[in-house]
């Protein structure tokens, strides 16, 4: 009997490994020894002592933003029950969610509790403006007020009851060290005076408050990376707690000392105590639905890019991030790199064998080029690449390549041969420009290759057509800075070009 019981544990074990598997975790909260965070759309309970994960919501909306009652028995969050994220609460076990607002605004979100029990707030429906406004709420009674503050997105009350809150919410571009006019800054406000901002002399981000033995402890991305820091309660003696390089930290909360927080697709917990930190080994028991096989009814509806060959012949297409190309006479498909892990975004012919693709296969996106039978291994381009490319477009000839990158700097590439197909170490770049106010658009090539037009945005906010002449690759204006011009196009000897522009004027001025 011994044997056969061993003989199962080897059967079996295996396959319960295999069942919990890592996945992607965001907004966490916790309470002593629990973190509830949101993964696959869903929220999970993580015991800290166990090392145990278990689901607590099953609905296809999203369910994000857990926060806890200050006895950790109610849980609160933004759902989408009913359609519109929604703020909730249902018990911290487990249950059937209450709804507590009826908002209808995206920017709903639970912040925070008041020092009698009320539950705070995010929400843009009950001001004027678009912008944030701080709720608080009786979750038995339903009834709100707003806190008198603007722009007010996040905080948590010390024990004499002042208010530490970020005046905006997350701009929404993820610009690594945003300096622009809605900068997260932390103020305090204690409803006697006007607030008081802590973190203006820091002209980056530092937001998410949070209190612990009379220190705020914030994000902030004062070293380059969103890291925790800690001040005191009037914006003084200001500390680094985490020292994280590349993965900025987000959704940070706290409970006695203890801040989990998301850094890349895992969870952290620091010791504010023994300032320490580790990476929480969170494992979900799950079907992982979005893993499995399934059939793609309308494939068509996931082509993302497509070129269509020189004289016509063929046309390429990326589905789903992988380049497909197919004759127009025939049915016979060709897939040109049926390499997992790897991701294309644009395709374009360079002639009816080569294709030129923007593809993360370094690690980066980078301008490859590729046989388009898939026969031939693909050749690098670009190389060390910094800034995301854009766009980009091969010359009729090969011999060049222009793209631009999310900087709006344009640059073109020289290529050894005749053909893009040249290797790395043949490939430079002859030209770059990235002074246009509005940055650049629509690159494309003359017939004969010689000339390169873009748009550039001007400070006026009109559009100018600009070219560069190849041969001694000098940038020239053609179009007036007082009128808008663009949607350039040659003509097929490449001695005219022509675009449409705004210069029918007619004043309705009485």
């Amino acid at each position: 009997m011994r044997t056969k019981t061993l003989f199962a544990l080897l059967v079996f074990c295996p396959i319960l490994l295999i069942a919990q598997q890592k996945g992607y975790y965001r907004t966490p909260a916790i309470h002593k020894n629990t973190v509830v965070f949101t993964a696959e759309g869903d929220l999970w309970k993580y015991d800290l002592t166990t090392g145990l994960s278990s689901r607590l919501t099953t609905h296809e909306g999203l369910e994000e933003y857990p926060l806890f009652s200050p006895d950790g028995k109610t849980l609160y969050f933004t759902g989408q029950y009913e359609g519109a994220p929604e703020l909730y609460c249902m018990p911290a076990e487990g249950g059937v969610p209450k709804r507590l607002t009826y908002d209808y605004d995206g920017y709903m979100k639970a912040t925070c509790f008041s020092n009698d029990g009320k539950v705070i707030y995010r929400t843009m429906r009950y001001d004027q403006l678009p912008t944030p406004q701080l709720m608080r709420l009786d979750a038995t009674t339903l009834v709100r007020e707003p806190l008198p503050l603007a722009e007010a997105s996040d905080g948590c009350y010390d024990e004499a009851g002042v208010l530490y809150f970020t005046r905006w919410p997350f701009q929404g571009s993820s610009t690594k060290r945003y300096k622009g006019g809605t900068i997260e800054q932390i103020w305090r406000f204690d409803g006697k005076s006007e607030a008081s901002c802590l973190t203006c002399d820091f002209d980056g981000t530092s937001t998410r408050p949070m209190l612990y033995n009379n220190r705020i402890y914030f994000l902030s991305d004062r070293d380059g990376t969103m890291n925790l820091w800690s001040m005191d309660k009037e914006g003084k003696g200001v500390r680094q707690q985490t020292f994280s390089k590349g993965w900025d930290l987000q959704s940070p909360s706290i409970d006695a000392g203890n801040i989990v927080y998301q850094k890349g697709a895992d969870l952290w917990l620091f010791d504010a105590g023994a300032a320490t930190e580790k990476m929480l080994d969170v494992r979900l028991v799950s079907d992982f639905d979005q893993r499995k096989p399934r059939w793609i009814k309308s494939p068509v509806n996931s082509i993302s890019d497509n070129a269509l060959s020189p004289n016509g012949n063929y046309v390429a297409l990326i589905s789903r991030g992988r380049v497909f190309v197919s004759p127009a006479k025939s049915d016979r498909w060709v897939e040109v790199n049926r390499r997992s892990g790897i991701r294309y975004k644009a395709v374009q012919f360079v002639n009816d064998r080569t294709l030129a693709l923007l593809s993360d296969e370094s690690g980066e996106y980078e301008i490859w080029t590729v046989s388009a039978d898939g026969s031939e291994a693909g050749k690098q381009l670009t190389k060390g690449t910094k800034t995301m490319i854009r766009s980009f477009v091969v010359s009729p000839d090969g011999k060049f390549v222009a793209y631009d990158d999310k900087n709006d700097v344009l640059r073109i590439l020289e290529t050894a041969g005749s053909t893009a197909g040249s290797t790395t170490a043949g490939a430079t770049v002859k030209y770059e420009y990235g002074e246009a106010y509005g940055g650049v658009s629509a690159l494309g090539w003359s017939p004969d290759s010689r000339f390169l037009h873009f748009n550039r945005g001007l400070e006026d906010q009109n559009t100018q057509i600009c070219i560069v002449d190849t041969r001694g690759m000098k940038m020239s204006p053609v179009t007036t800075t007082r009128l808008n011009s663009g949607d350039p196009a040659w003509s097929a000897d490449s001695n005219w070009l022509f675009f449409i522009s705004d210069r029918n004027l007619h004043t309705r001025v009485g």
